[in-house]
């Protein structure tokens, strides 16, 4: 699909959406909202837009309810994936898909949903177009309360049943779109050359390595120790076989003399001890240190 048509169907859709958003019940009717907003973009009701635009507008109305109760389960179950801001979006595309598929054809419907976000489309597509999934979530249950509940399962269940194998080209399409092998496959094709899709890659096969060589651990050597004592003839009268074995029995042990730290505590409590001794001496005057003081004091008394 070119630019152009791209852009084309991508207008469109914007148009519509924001032909629903803008009409107000209760200020105007469906027909003089339509005229009025094709009036002002310069579109022609005749026209093939201007016709495609207000029958979504009155598909939507029409059938609002459904529609309501799709977009209600579907964003409940894909609350992590779709964003609230497109929630009109997702309605024109949910009726266009439902009731409009047959009348719009696979290709034409191709066209819409390749001009939007494809990771929103693949999420949509695989939605809407799984029946289990539309029970499990309870989209069937509530058709059947607004429509009959034959035409649910036998018209509109059955026309999505039997397009999923279109759908499913469009989803691998819209995945490659979004992982960028459409576009790589263009710009092969635009210079001449030739794309390689992830299943026609070759595999690619390590090199072969000899193998290493083992190391050659070098046995240990035994070495000998000689025995220091006072006595040398009894060295030389040892065998080397008792200097060996005997090294251990025959050998004396010394105590080692280890440097002895002196304890400055008690000198200095000796001391300590001695100052206060001498403080609580009140025989010695404060004058003569040393020299004790009489015993016996001079009273002079005054005439």
């Amino acid at each position: 699909m070119s630019c152009h048509t791209e852009g084309k169907r991508r207008q469109l859709l914007e148009q519509a959406e924001e032909l629903i958003k803008t009409y107000n019940p209760k200020r105007t009717t469906l027909e003089s909202h339509a005229n009025e907003y094709l009036s002002i973009n310069k579109l022609n009701a005749n026209d093939a837009d201007g016709a495609f635009l207000k029958e979504v507008l009155y598909g939507v109305m029409r059938c609002k309810a459904a529609l309501k109760v799709f977009a209600a389960c579907f964003f409940n179950d894909m609350s992590a994936r779709v964003l609230r801001s497109d929630y009109t979006m997702y309605m024109i595309l949910t009726y266009l898909s439902v009731f409009r598929l047959q009348e719009l054809t696979i290709s034409e419907f191709r066209k819409f949903v390749l001009s939007i976000d494809p990771d929103k489309m693949v999420n949509f597509l695989e939605y809407v177009f799984n029946a289990s999934s539309l029970e499990d979530s309870g989209v069937v249950a509530h058709w059947t309360k607004i429509f009959d509940p034959d035409y649910v399962r036998n018209t509109l269940l059955k026309q999505l049943t039997s397009s999923s194998l279109e759908i499913q080209q469009i989803i691998a399409e819209l995945r490659d779109k979004s992982t960028g092998i459409t576009a790589a496959k263009q710009a092969c094709k635009d210079c001449g050359t030739m794309v390689m899709t992830p299943g026609q890659r070759k595999e690619v096969k390590p090199p072969k390595l000899t193998a290493p060589v083992p190391r050659v651990v070098p046995e240990p050597s035994v070495i000998e120790q000689e025995l220091s004592c006072k006595s040398s003839g009894f060295v030389a009268d040892m065998t080397p076989e008792r200097r060996v074995t005997g090294k251990l029995e025959n050998t004396i042990c010394h105590p080692i003399a280890l440097h002895g730290t002196r304890s400055t505590v008690l000198v200095a409590q000796e001391a300590m001890e001695t100052k206060r001794v001498d403080q609580l001496d009140f025989s010695r005057t404060n004058g003569s240190k040393g020299k004790c003081a009489s015993s016996v004091a001079m009273v002079q008394l005054n005439a």
